[in-house]
């Protein structure tokens, strides 16, 4: 039976395999998001830190993070020497197109169950007060969030599943993204990595706010982060000797920088922009390879593709859950159970059935 295990790994086995070590990263996160959002089923308070990781929203900018890492690697392995602005345009809406498509089935079923959940509890809690009329006006939601326009507050509609506000933010401004990271001067670009994230967090800090435009700024400005991320570990990766002391020495920070942000977050400490500091070092260490990496097995395979899933599934989950009368009475403990086990089963069937029709929609794209 095949393991996953730890070995050194060169700059050029971790381009020719993929690096799980980024999934095991994303599932996790998706671990904290959820405990990020255990209000929905009663336990702790909305915006309060009441409960173990209420802070740890923050590793949403991790998904930004990685998403402006990897779009930029696409791009900087493109010629850039005869890029004109209408070739990198269309570039640019290409990628975001084939990006949206990968989301598309995720966020039709995601939306349609959601709204037709509030839709039951309604019509069991308010049988006289819900009719046709409040099923049209519940319904009419359903355009905006499909096409992921809620951060650009589209008709003054804020979305039923929370996760869609991020997942608006980053197509939104996807393209103008896309676009920047084609300029020619990479020096130029490097620096604009470095400022733009400077200028954003030194006048708003770390923040979940709301209030519009924020949501596309923050994404915006996270996927910058990616792209300093991406020069950044390129930079370590050559200057790294492969020396077995350094390798030791850079995966004990690796991993004290997985762990500074986990305890954080558990304690609710007000440290943020400290934490998102330590996140941005550990990716940095873990996309140059300069620590030991962890080899291909199955199991890690198989689970690295339930990040997605468990993201969008997880808020509907909850609220479901919570419109049950006797999960309500339950133990926190069960509660938790309840929460974290549907999930991962709408998950994982979901992971089997969703990735299939996405690839049948890319299959038909033609890299540009």
């Amino acid at each position: 039976m095949e393991n996953a295990n730890i070995e050194c790994c060169t700059w050029s086995s971790r381009h020719m395999n993929h690096n799980y070590k980024v999934d095991l990263i994303k599932l996790f996160a998706c671990f904290l998001i959820m405990a990020t959002h255990l209000f929905i089923i009663g336990i702790g308070h909305i915006g309060q830190k009441d409960y173990p990781f209420a802070t740890a929203w923050i590793y949403v900018e991790v998904f930004f993070i990685i998403s402006g890492y990897f779009t930029t690697q696409h791009f900087s392995q493109k010629d850039r020497s005869d890029t004109t602005l209408e070739r990198a345009s269309i570039c640019a809406v290409s990628y975001t197109r084939k990006k949206y498509f990968r989301l598309f089935p995720y966020v039709c079923c995601v939306t349609f169950v959601q709204l037709t959940v509030y839709a039951i509890h309604n019509a069991i809690t308010n049988p006289g007060q819900f009719g046709l009329h409040e099923i049209v006006s519940l319904y009419k939601k359903l355009p905006v969030d499909i096409l992921l326009l809620n951060s650009a507050r589209a008709y003054d509609v804020f979305p039923d599943v929370a996760p869609l506000w991020y997942l608006s933010a980053m197509i939104i401004v996807f393209p103008v993204f896309c676009l920047l990271i084609q300029m020619k001067s990479e020096s130029f670009l490097r620096i604009l990595s470095i400022i733009i994230p400077i200028i954003y967090y030194g006048k708003y800090g770390v923040n979940a706010d709301r209030t519009y435009p924020n949501d596309l700024l923050r994404g915006f400005v996270d996927l910058m982060i990616g792209t300093f991320v991406y020069y950044t570990s390129e930079e370590l990766r050559k200057r790294e000797r492969g020396r077995a002391k350094e390798r030791i020495i850079f995966s004990i920070i690796e991993i004290v920088t997985f762990l500074l942000p986990v305890i954080v977050t558990y304690k609710n400490y007000d440290m943020l922009e400290d934490t998102l500091i330590i996140i941005v070092i550990h990716l940095v260490i873990v996309f140059s390879g300069v620590s030991f990496c962890i080899k291909e097995g199955k199991g890690i395979s198989k689970i690295s593709a339930l990040s997605l899933p468990i993201y969008m599934w997880h808020w509907v989950v909850g609220t479901a859950l919570s419109t049950i009368p006797s999960f309500n009475l339950l133990p926190t403990v069960y509660k938790l159970i309840c929460y974290y086990g549907a999930t991962l089963v709408v998950s994982i069937i979901s992971a089997k059935i969703f990735p299939c029709i996405a690839c049948k929609k890319l299959e038909c794209e033609k890299e540009v």
